[in-house]
């Protein structure tokens, strides 16, 4: 997975094959989006950690 920090003025990552349609919670380590598979236009929800370098125990978190 591919993400790029935004450059147009909205305030979601770029993710590579996605279109990011909603944010649909933020908190201090994650945030969850509603966004369109592009390939497919199937509907996907995605958890995505904030951090660019998180540490291994957010890492650990992220995953369960």
């Amino acid at each position: 997975m591919n993400i790029q920090t935004s450059t147009t003025s909205d305030l979601f990552p770029e993710i590579v094959g996605y279109d990011i349609v909603e944010q649909l919670y933020a908190g201090s380590r994650t945030a969850v989006y509603r966004a369109m598979q592009t390939a497919q236009q199937r509907p996907v929800v995605m958890k995505v950690l904030r951090r660019k370098y998180p540490s291994f125990d957010e890492l650990v978190q992220f995953r369960n």
